[in-house]
């Protein structure tokens, strides 16, 4: 799994894309960010006083979010 290189294919998806980060996940933080710009319509949201798990660390926030997005999704 190291070793799988999707960066090239990135630019071939063409539907809403939504990028979830805690605010508090420095390891991924980079990588959300980064996938967001190579991703042409990915939205990117920071999901405030969560870490890695933001369904444990946030899942208000998160289902708000969430159901925000696919309230739109049909647009």
């Amino acid at each position: 799994m190291m070793d799988l290189d999707f960066q090239k294919d990135l630019e071939k998806i063409n539907c809403r894309v939504l990028v979830l980060c805690g605010e508090k996940d420095k390891a991924n933080m980079s990588a959300a960010i980064e996938l967001k710009q190579q991703i042409n319509h990915a939205e990117l949201e920071i999901i405030p006083h969560a870490g890695h798990e933001i369904n444990k660390d946030n899942p208000v926030e998160l289902g708000k979010i969430l159901s925000n997005f696919y309230r739109y999704a049909s647009i």
